[in-house]
Parts: C-alpha cells; sequence; structure tokens
C-alpha cells in the first residue's frame, strides 16, 4: 500500500469508537451504574471479539512498504520514537493520575503496580506493549512472499495451539497472526473487498458469535479457531463497510481515525473523567446518560488535547527521539571497533 488510503482511516475511526465505547461500558459495569449482566455480557463480547485484532491488522498493513522503505535501522528507531516512546511517558503518567485518583475512581492502583510497566503492562497500554514486540519480530520475519506466508501460517499455528503466560507473551502470539494477515493484505494485487462482502462477512459474523455463545466447543484449537474465524470475520464487516464509505468524502470520520493513537492515549483519562462528574458531582446514574456521553468526549476531549497540543507545539507528548539515545551510543561503538 504505496499511500495512505482514506478507507484505512475510516476503519480506525470505527475501530477506536468501539474501543473509546467498550472501555466506557466497563467502567460503568465496575462502578455498578450498569446493572444488566445480561446485557453488559452480550455487548461486551461482541466488541472484544474483534476490535483489537482489527488493530493489529491496520498496522500489518503498512509494516512491508515501512520496511522496504526505512530499511531495518530506521524501521527499529521508528518504532521506539512512536510506539515505545508513548508506551512508557503514558504508562507512567495515567498510571501516575490513577494512583493520586483513586479515591474517586473504579481502580486502585499503586506505584508499583505503574512501574511494572516494563514486563506488566497495563490499561489499555498492552496494546503498544504488544504492538512494539510484534513490529520488531516481523522486521526479522518478513523477506519474499513466500518467507512471508510461512511465516503467517506459523504464527497462526502458534495462536491455534494456546498462548503462553510468561512475561506476558499471551499479548504477543494472541495477536501476531492478525498483523500478519495485514502484511499479507498489503501485498496482494487488489486490497478492494467485493460489494457483497459487506452481507457475507456480518452474516458470517452473526452466525459465529451466536454459536460461540450456545455450543459446547470440546477442545482448546476448536475453541481457539472459532474465535479465530470470529475476529476475522469481524475485521472483514469494518473493512468492506469502511470501503463503502470512502467512495465518498467523510473528513470527520477519516480525522478520528487518523487521530486514533492520540484518542488511545488519553481516552481513559477523559472517559473516567466524564463518569467521576457525572456519578459523583452531579450524581447522574442513568445508563444512556453516561454511554453517550462517556463515549462521544471520550473521543471529542482527546482530539481537543491534540489540537491544542499541536497549536502550542508541545514537543515529546506522543514521540520523542528516543533511539537517538538507545542506539547512536550503539552505532558510535560499533565504528569505533571497526576503526581498530
Amino acid at each position: 500500500m504505496e499511500q495512505r488510503k482514506e478507507w484505512v482511516d475510516i476503519a480506525k475511526a470505527i475501530g477506536i469508537v468501539l474501543v473509546v465505547y467498550g472501555h466506557g461500558m466497563r467502567g460503568l459495569e465496575k462502578a455498578g451504574i450498569w446493572t444488566n449482566k445480561d446485557s453488559f455480557v452480550f455487548i461486551d463480547s461482541l466488541i472484544y471479539s474483534f476490535h483489537m485484532p482489527l488493530f493489529f491488522f491496520l498496522s500489518g498493513l503498512f509494516i512491508y512498504d515501512s520496511l522496504e522503505r526505512k530499511g531495518k535501522v530506521s524501521f527499529l528507531r521508528s518504532k521506539l520514537d512512536t510506539i515505545f516512546y508513548p508506551y512508557l511517558l503514558w504508562s507512567i503518567l495515567q498510571g501516575s493520575i490513577e494512583v493520586a485518583l483513586s479515591n474517586y475512581t473504579n481502580g486502585s492502583v499503586d506505584f508499583q503496580a505503574v512501574f511494572s510497566f516494563l514486563w506488566a503492562p497495563r490499561a489499555q497500554f498492552w496494546f503498544l506493549y504488544a504492538l512494539f514486540f510484534i513490529s520488531i519480530i516481523s522486521m526479522l520475519m518478513i523477506g519474499n512472499r513466500t518467507r512471508l506466508y510461512v511465516w503467517s501460517a506459523l504464527c497462526l499455528g502458534a495462536y491455534l495451539t494456546g498462548q503462553p503466560d510468561l512475561l506476558n507473551l499471551h499479548y504477543v502470539t494472541d495477536n501476531m497472526v492478525f498483523l500478519m494477515l495485514g502484511v499479507v493484505f498489503s501485498r496482494l494485487q487488489s486490497n478492494t473487498l467485493p460489494n457483497y462482502a459487506t452481507f457475507i462477512s456480518l452474516l458470517t459474523f452473526g452466525v459465529l458469535y451466536y454459536l460461540s455463545g450456545t455450543a459446547e466447543l470440546d477442545s482448546n484449537i476448536s475453541i481457539n479457531l472459532s474465535e479465530f474465524v470470529l475476529a476475522i470475520s469481524g475485521i472483514t464487516v469494518v473493512l468492506s463497510i469502511s470501503q463503502q464509505l470512502s467512495k465518498h468524502s467523510h473528513p470527520v470520520l477519516e480525522f478520528i481515525g487518523r487521530s486514533s493513537m492520540a484518542i488511545y492515549l488519553m481516552h481513559i483519562l477523559a472517559g473516567s473523567g466524564v463518569r467521576v462528574l457525572l456519578a459523583k458531582i452531579l450524581h447522574i446514574q442513568d445508563i444512556y446518560v453516561h454511554a453517550f456521553l462517556g463515549t462521544v468526549l471520550g473521543i471529542i476531549l482527546p482530539l481537543i488535547g491534540l489540537i491544542v497540543i499541536k497549536k502550542l507545539a508541545i514537543p515529546f507528548v506522543f514521540s520523542a527521539p528516543m533511539s537517538q539515545i538507545l542506539i547512536s551510543p550503539l552505532n558510535l561503538a560499533s565504528s569505533h571497533r571497526r576503526a581498530q
């Protein structure tokens, strides 16, 4: 995918709206505001069956071209600067705020948990943790087309046969296959899905979701296979809808999609603040008011923050050249050894 396509931004917009809504609903359930257990489980399992695999798939769309354009060293540097750095910064920032305001929120976070982020990602930041390591692994794996398919098959095998808990490696093995499928999809001659793909993928997703909630699956592999196909059908639904929408201009959706990283980093703080304001200060317990305002403001407030940060040219909020600190000394040492 040599240039950014509008449908990718629209797909990211759909995905980030689901992320904000899903996290907000979990917060409401934990706070005791959402009391209908059945409806919560239905909506929660529906969203979480595919919305994070969707983001790994979309991230994979640009991996191959990025590697070809930058080379491995520059690729690694970019991931340090744009994924690992915000992971470190925002894990500490959000975690510290959660500790300070723990008397007013659902959480009981302490600084030991906050500063365990190097091996135990918490809150929404597990995605950046996994994306960084998956990107680095993919950098080492991706080669010619045959090699790409072989590695993708091995990633699927790792997903189907279970995920290790050691050092939170399940974050990687759970999601590596979806990023690799995004890479494979980006190498196809045509990335355009047929018009009937929306109907087929919706039908497939609906049937699989119904069966997953009613059928008893015997083996772990069967369960994982069912989850995998459900996630892929959900991804296909979003992709096909996004491609249909991209036939006309949707600047708001595209802006939300381009800003999805900033929204992802800030939406928990925004959504929690809205929930505390409504429940603790205004004493509003209506689930529909919370769901609507929590989702809308969970998107709008980070967008306002992003615009203000750009207007004021505040540096190092979403990225920083930390690779210069980590990699440059290694390059100097290597040059010194070669000179000797």
